[in-house]
């Protein structure tokens, strides 16, 4: 609970548990908890409390906190204003906590992974092109990008063929792919085929 006027802030015991801190050694005070908040957060986590006049609505806001033993932990922190002054702006903000360390730390490790794969895609001098079972390209590699003469942001959600086809191969090209999605073609075969680049170039 944080009293917006007094500046005061009150927290549960159970969140200083949830930061690995006993009775004796938490941190009291909101100066005190705001000396635990990651410096490359403080800044998001103001602007998170600056609400407009008389906004009832919840917000969430996340960031990253110390622990007792040193270590970061990202909280979710979802929170509303429970009291207003006479002007309408936030007296009284009440929320709750969320320690959110493990699904964060997972997305960062995902992302990461998948940063790592989009360096493979884009070192591969071919054309790697995903795409999805209504034709639309899901994913076209930097090398792609460069023969077909189009940005990634172009590319994607377009369909394949109408885009990238030549007119008289277009209809055939189609079924061949037809047949992939079926399993007709079995899982891998070679196929030649001829791509349209954005300047009309086969």
């Amino acid at each position: 609970e944080l009293d917006m006027a007094a500046k005061t802030h009150q927290l549960s015991p159970n969140y200083y548990a949830m930061l690995g801190y006993g009775e004796a050694d938490a941190p009291r005070g909101r100066e005190a908890w705001l000396a635990l908040i990651h410096p490359e957060d403080a800044g998001n986590l103001a602007k998170c409390q600056l609400l407009p006049p008389n906004d009832r609505a919840s917000h969430d806001c996340e960031f990253r906190i110390r622990a007792s033993d040193g270590s970061w932990r990202w909280v979710l922190s979802h929170f509303r204003a429970v009291a207003f002054d006479g002007l309408g702006l936030p007296a009284r903000l009440l929320g709750i906590d969320i320690d959110t360390t493990a699904r964060k730390q997972g997305e960062l490790a995902l992302q990461r992974a998948r940063q790592r794969a989009q360096q493979y895609l884009d070192i591969a001098g071919v054309i790697i092109v995903v795409l999805n079972a209504d034709h639309t390209v899901a994913l076209l590699n930097r090398k792609g990008c460069e023969i077909l003469g189009v940005s990634e942001a172009e590319a994607l959600g377009r369909d394949w063929f109408e885009a990238f086809s030549p007119d008289a191969e277009r209809e055939e090209q189609r079924a061949t792919f037809a047949g992939f999605m079926a399993g007709t073609l079995g899982l891998a075969r070679d196929v030649e085929m001829t791509v349209k680049t954005r300047s009309g170039a086969i």
